[in-house]
């Protein structure tokens, strides 16, 4: 969820000042409730989210500078993950498509 809404501010579908209700993103990401307040608990602490009570969830308006550095963090967290996933991939033994056993059959 945290990601699907990153991209939305990046690629303006959500624009500052943009309401963020928990129903329509749960059905967005597939996740239930508990999982999207998570998400935008993350976000909040991201600088990206603010809450109101009465008011929800909306999104906050960034400077160029503060966006850039959303954007840096982003890619410093996504490299990490793809890292690690290599890395446990490799522990496994599993060099990705090529390495998949119906492959090595003629299988795919």
């Amino acid at each position: 969820m945290f990601s699907l809404v990153v991209e939305a501010v990046q690629d303006q579908r959500l624009r500052a000042g943009d309401r963020l209700v928990e129903r329509e993103l749960a059905e967005a990401a597939g996740a239930n409730r508990q999982a999207i307040r998570n998400g935008l608990l993350r976000l909040v602490n991201a600088g990206l989210v603010e809450i109101s009570r009465n008011k929800g969830a909306r999104i906050v308006r960034l400077s160029a500078a503060e966006a850039e550095q959303v954007f840096e963090a982003r890619m410093v967290v996504e490299t990490g993950l793809l890292q690690s996933l290599g890395t446990q991939l490799h522990r496994r033994g599993r060099r990705g498509p090529a390495g998949h056993p119906a492959r090595r059959r003629g299988g795919l």
